[in-house]
């Protein structure tokens, strides 16, 4: 399909919409026009494309798996069935959402957790360890600020307690320990 003779024309065939894509893709931005009718004829191209969360979740399990295949699908496929579990069959929108940051940051922890551990099969400086051990406590702690952006949302649903965002203080008290500094005590039960 020409994209400068008819700028404005929707793609026709499941090939000239490919090929829009692939020229979008490339950072043709001639093909705009036309990419935009596309995505406003098809809103499942539209959702597919424009929802971040399996694209992140991609770009972990490719991290994680690297080149071995058969581990990039077992990981996708533990994801997908750890959604729909937590999801439910009538998932609301922000329930849906925080289910994809759950898993996002599943992924980000396993990731974490399992590069500290390859650690001791190289020698690394203390330095290093010491990023690594931050980003493993900074991923474990996302789950916190999910709980925390979830009760300030408009739309939470009622009885979504605080009880999950208090181990904030108790995470910061390990990570401080971890690193020789003194933090105040936290309150009885804390972790």
């Amino acid at each position: 399909m020409d994209m400068t003779i008819k700028a404005a024309a929707e793609p026709t065939t499941h090939e000239d919409a490919r090929e829009v894509l692939l020229a979008a893709r490339r950072g043709d931005r001639s093909v705009l026009p036309v990419l935009r009718g596309l995505l406003d004829a098809n809103p499942h191209v539209r959702q597919d494309l424009g929802d971040l969360a399996p694209h992140v979740s991609r770009a972990w399990i490719d991290l994680a798996a690297g080149t071995d295949l058969a581990l990039a699908e077992a990981i996708a496929r533990k994801i997908q069935a750890l959604k729909a579990e937590l999801a439910g069959p009538a998932s609301t929108p922000l329930e849906r959402l925080l289910v994809d940051r759950v898993a996002a940051g599943r992924l980000q922890v396993h990731h974490a957790e399992a590069m500290l551990c390859r650690a001791k099969d190289r020698s690394l400086t203390l330095a290093q360890l010491d990023h690594l051990q931050h980003r493993m406590e900074r991923a474990q702690s996302l789950p916190v600020g999910i709980s925390q952006d979830a009760r300030d949302h408009p739309n939470a649903p009622p009885g979504l307690t605080p009880a999950a965002g208090d181990c904030r203080a108790g995470v910061s008290r390990k990570a401080a320990a971890s690193r020789g500094e003194s933090r105040s005590p936290g309150r009885a039960g804390e972790v």
